[in-house]
């Protein structure tokens, strides 16, 4: 998971130049996953109180992360502040993500 801190300005945007969505745009290893990818996220994650909730939902994968360097790993785009920086902070799950492909 991540976040960023917004001062106003510029909405935070992805490696792709566009601005990034609150659970809706996730970070992956470029060299493995193709940027702008739609991909179904199938996981949990933690809600304010710490229980843990089920996160089901087709995601945009539009940045990249200086920790990512593996298929096992990708970030969720959590969103901006306070409440975004603690449910990124608190969240590490295993899950599955599905790209979607034309034929």
């Amino acid at each position: 998971m991540f976040f960023r801190e917004y001062e106003g300005g510029n909405w935070p945007a992805g490696s792709l130049g566009v601005p990034v969505t609150a659970e809706r745009s996730i970070a992956t290893d470029k060299k493995i996953f193709p940027r702008g990818g739609v991909v179904l996220v199938d996981t949990t994650v933690r809600s304010l109180t710490g229980e843990k909730q089920p996160f089901k939902q087709f995601m945009v994968d539009q940045d990249t992360g200086g920790a990512i360097r593996a298929p096992g790993r990708a970030d969720l785009f959590m969103g901006i502040g306070p409440t975004a920086g603690i449910r990124a902070g608190e969240q590490f799950a295993e899950g599955n993500l599905y790209y979607i492909f034309l034929k």
